[in-house]
């Protein structure tokens, strides 16, 4: 069923020219901060550990395993509403270091130019090639293709009608940062979501250092507040998503069968 679906949208892929024409014409500045965030996120994401693993045996006689693999196929969703390629990087990059099979990117075509041009160049710069343009209506054929084989990550502001197998992004970010550094931030972010924060930032840090030795780079997450970061200049298009699981773009299958030599 999924791969009919792809094939159905096949006149709807992105060239190669759309892609390459936005990142050109993205300027050096702004460029910059995309590179570094998808750098930053192939820094501190790991591959996670595939294969089969083997649980010691209980006493009901049953031996125990599960089997890690990557995801088959991921879909992503971005419709007009959504404005966070910081965070969509965050996604797409774990995803590729998860080997995941297949990786398909689907963006409204109702999305503003602006938008458009920065998650083009998100695309260009991951090396995404599987990249199309969303028909009309086309959350509704999602429903159809939602199953086992098919994770979907929609990114959007809006409430959905199902929920099976689907990423949802409903997380909350509150922002400190310095405001010679807001028009970056802005851009990022999208400017009618920021929530500033009025501490200095530097000082931030230093209470999160007495809470958690582990600050990334110049970010910092506040165990208090779910999303809270710090930034400084150059780090601005850099996520984390608080509690994703380290295993999300992978499935793991448990066995259970029965030992039949006992000792």
């Amino acid at each position: 069923m999924f791969e009919k679906f792809i094939e159905n949208n096949y006149h709807n892929k992105i060239d190669d020219e759309i892609l390459a024409t936005a990142y050109e014409n993205m300027g050096d500045y702004q460029r910059s901060f995309i590179k570094t965030a998808i750098a930053f996120q192939f820094t501190q994401h790991k591959a996670p550990l595939l294969g089969q693993f083997f649980l010691e045996s209980s006493n009901n006689g049953f031996e125990h395993y599960y089997c890690n693999q990557q995801e088959k196929n991921l879909l992503f969703y971005i419709d007009k509403t959504y404005s966070y390629p910081t965070k969509f990087l965050a996604l797409l990059c774990q995803a590729i270091i998860a080997k995941v099979e297949n990786i398909f990117v689907f963006l409204d075509k109702e999305i503003t130019e602006q938008k458009k041009a920065i998650f083009l160049t998100c695309l260009e710069l991951a090396g995404i090639e599987n990249s199309y343009f969303a028909p009309q209506n086309f959350y509704q054929e999602l429903q159809n293709i939602a199953n086992n084989e098919t994770k979907i990550i929609y990114c959007t502001k809006q409430t959905l009608p199902f929920h099976k197998n689907i990423f949802l992004d409903n997380s909350s970010l509150s922002i400190i940062a310095p405001v010679q550094y807001k028009q970056e931030i802005e851009l990022a972010y999208a400017k009618e979501d920021i929530i500033f924060k009025e501490e200095e930032p530097y000082k931030a840090i230093q209470m999160q250092n007495k809470k958690q030795q582990n600050v990334i780079a110049d970010i910092s997450f506040c165990i208090s507040d779910t999303g809270l970061q710090n930034y400084s200049h150059g780090m601005e298009f850099c996520f984390l998503y608080p509690n994703l699981h380290s295993d999300f773009f992978t499935k793991k299958i448990q066995y259970h069968t029965l030992k039949i030599d006992f000792e």
